[in-house]
């Protein structure tokens, strides 16, 4: 999308006060186009709930913007983010789910990099203290066993809120197996649970679906190979 294109959408948003969803996905923004979107809608739109922004080419400088939109609208609910390599900014994203947003309730994004201590950290902090996030969905050749553990241990013992946790292309080994089962004893509130193209070996996918079984109602278990 060139920068008179972008142009259009931003004064759309500025103007229109009944559009609820906007799918920009596969539009591969040049520069910083996707910026004045996300201007726009830090600034004046109110109405706009569904903000599709996948598989394009954001900058650094288009993440930021994105980070500032969560910041300050309090209307957005869902924003779709994977396709798009945000590595270095991700953990200052979960800082901003995990201490200012409290209207996002869906989340998808794709990450490359490794995970530092800190960015463990910030994610599993959003699952302690946002009460609004219901579906988070990570794309991640490079999320591990201590991520993922991370990430049970706060969905056993804080969060009651998220519904969805789909974790894709994930380094999770049988490592992380007792701790997602302990998770899914103990949290009653998730409801989905999808482990794509895991480690996990297909006799443990089967033990953590009997545990989830056991549980009134069972969640949804889902593995792919």
């Amino acid at each position: 999308m060139d920068s008179r294109n972008c142009g259009a959408v931003e004064t759309m948003l500025r103007k229109n006060y009944a559009l609820k969803e906007l799918n920009l996905s596969s539009n591969h923004f040049a520069g910083e186009n996707a910026g004045c979107i996300c201007e726009a809608l830090t600034r004046t739109n109110r109405t706009l709930e569904v903000l599709d922004l996948s598989g394009n080419q954001l900058t650094d400088s288009s993440m930021l913007a994105v980070i500032s939109m969560l910041q300050t609208n309090p209307i957005l609910r869902v924003l779709r983010l994977h396709g798009n390599s945000i590595n270095d900014l991700t953990e200052q994203l979960f800082n901003v789910m995990a201490r200012e947003n409290t209207t996002l309730t869906h989340l998808s994004l794709t990450y490359r990099d490794n995970f530092s201590d800190s960015a463990i950290e910030t994610i599993a902090s959003v699952f302690k203290t946002n009460k609004t996030l219901k579906d988070l969905r990570i794309e991640s050749t490079r999320l591990g066993d201590d991520c993922v553990q991370a990430i049970c241990s706060a969905l056993k013992n804080q969060n009651r809120t998220l519904t969805l946790l789909e974790l894709t292309f994930t380094k999770l080994t049988n490592a992380s197996v007792s701790a997602v089962i302990d998770m899914i004893s103990n949290n009653q509130t998730l409801q989905e649970l999808h482990l794509y193209e895991s480690g996990i070996s297909p006799e443990n996918q089967s033990k953590i679906k009997n545990v989830a079984q056991k549980r009134i109602p069972p969640p949804q278990i889902q593995f792919s190979s």
